[in-house]
Formats: structure tokens, sequence, C-alpha cells
């Protein structure tokens, strides 16, 4: 096993927060499946111990290369924010692959964690390359334009959702990636809602997650009751709530978004 020592960390709220899908729990290990890397990690104290992925990719991907504490003083703004933080200190944003991140959120619409899981881990099983880890089998993310067979995708339990995964994969190749990943946070947000059942908050899911908009400030159920108890009065729309947000936050309300959505989430507030 590998060590990084961390600062402001915690791996399972980081890895519980909704940004990831296709991971599991097994003998004390968290198992991470991304791309085409199959990787374990667990914490003890400021000891993070993983295997098989390499020390770069780990510090990029969980962004453990960053400082952390500095994220979380600019967006400490409030009582409202200090108990959210304190409650979940430790989570980061992570950064994700674009095509993976995108996908994972098409299936994400009117859907919850586990049943997003399961599309994920179905479309990686049907579309994917087998991959034997640590004596368990496991899937790498299908390749950009391979998500090409409706029936299967279908298959994969996705509903509603199959005919958007379709037409993403035939739209999101490398190049058009490697465009909008070029772009500032709203004509990128604005280029990934041109597809079909993309609207803002998937649009900002996916500038979030993967394409280091940390401004990106994605209002769903939670983020939305939270905003209208703490911040907002009345029945805010989720324009109204993302400016307020970036405004009041600045460069960072992706961060105060992550933390209060897991906030909400785990002190089961509805």
């Amino acid at each position: 096993m590998k060590t990084v020592l961390v600062e402001d960390f915690d791996l399972k709220q980081t890895l519980a927060s909704g940004q990831i899908f296709r991971t599991m729990e097994h003998d004390g290990f968290h198992y991470v499946l991304a791309g085409d890397h199959a990787f374990k990690a667990k914490q003890d104290g400021r000891k993070l111990l993983f295997d098989g992925v390499s020390r770069t990719f780990l510090l990029d991907f969980l962004r453990l290369d960053e400082d952390h504490a500095f994220t979380l003083r600019r967006i400490n703004k409030d009582a409202h924010m200090d108990k959210a933080i304190a409650s979940c200190r430790g989570l980061r944003i992570m950064r994700q692959d674009p095509w993976e991140c995108a996908i994972s959120f098409l299936c994400s619409s009117a859907s919850n964690i586990p049943k997003i899981r399961m599309n994920l881990f179905a479309l990686s099983k049907s579309f994917g390359e087998k991959i034997d880890y640590d004596g368990m089998t496991f899937y790498t993310f299908p390749e950009q334009g391979s998500i090409n067979n409706l029936r299967k995708i279908r298959a994969a339990k996705t509903g509603f959702r199959a005919d958007y995964i379709k037409k993403a994969n035939a739209f999101l190749h490398e190049d058009s990636i490697a465009r909008i990943s070029d772009l500032p946070y709203s004509l990128a947000r604005q280029a990934l809602m041109r597809l079909p059942g993309i609207g803002g908050k998937i649009a900002d899911c996916i500038s979030l997650f993967s394409l280091d908009h940390l401004q990106a400030f994605p209002v769903d159920t939670w983020v939305r009751k939270g905003m209208q108890e703490m911040y907002l009065h009345g029945k805010p729309n989720e324009k109204e709530i993302t400016r307020f947000a970036q405004d009041y936050f600045g460069d960072l309300a992706g961060y105060a978004q992550q933390y209060l959505f897991q906030y909400r989430r785990m002190m089961g507030k509805s």
C-alpha cells in the first residue's frame, strides 16, 4: 500500500457527497472506479492508504494538491455555512473526467444515488472493458462514442434517459469535450445545455465536478430548500438562487453548494 499525508480531507465524506457514483465499500476499503482506473483507499487520521493508481493521479483526482483550509475560509461567511463546514469538514470537490461526469449526471435526472450507481455499473458492464483488480471483477467506463446501442442502454434501466445518453454519446467526442473544456464557465454551461436532457442543474454539476468551474452552483431540492430557509425568502427560482449564491460566495460558490448539499442530506431535512 502507498501512503499520502492529507490535511483537511475526509475520504468518506467526499465519496458519499453525490459527486461520483461508481464506488463501493469492501473489507474496510473504499473502491473507486474512474475511467479505466480502479483503486482502493482508506483513511487513518492524516494517513490516506491507497493502491491501484499513482500518487500523481490520486492527488489530482481528489484535489489533495490544493490549500483546502484557504477554500473553507473563503466560503465560511456566516453561521449557517459554519455549521455545514463543521459537519462535513474535509469534503473535497473531485476532478472527474468530463465524459464520464456528463453521462453520470444524465443518469441522475429524477433519480437517486443507488439507482444512478446501478445504471452506471450496468452501462460499464455492457460497453466497457473487463478489468480484474484485487480479486474482483470491474469494468472500465465506456470510451467516448461507444455507448451507441439504444437497446443496451435501455437494458441498463436508464428509462427516459436512454435517448439523452445516446445523443450525448454522439456529440461528446474528444474534440467537442476539448472545446467545451477551454470555454469560460458561462459559455461552457451554455454549450452543455444545448444537449438534450441537460438543463441548468446538470450543466452546473458537469462544470463543477469535471471542468474546474468552482463558481458553478447546482440547485437541486436539498440546496433549494436550504437556500430558502437560510438566505432567501419566498420561493426564488433556480436563476435567482444561483445569482445570489455566486454574488455572495464568489468564485468558490460551488464549494459552498457542496457543503450545503451534504449537510442537508446528513441532517435528513426535507
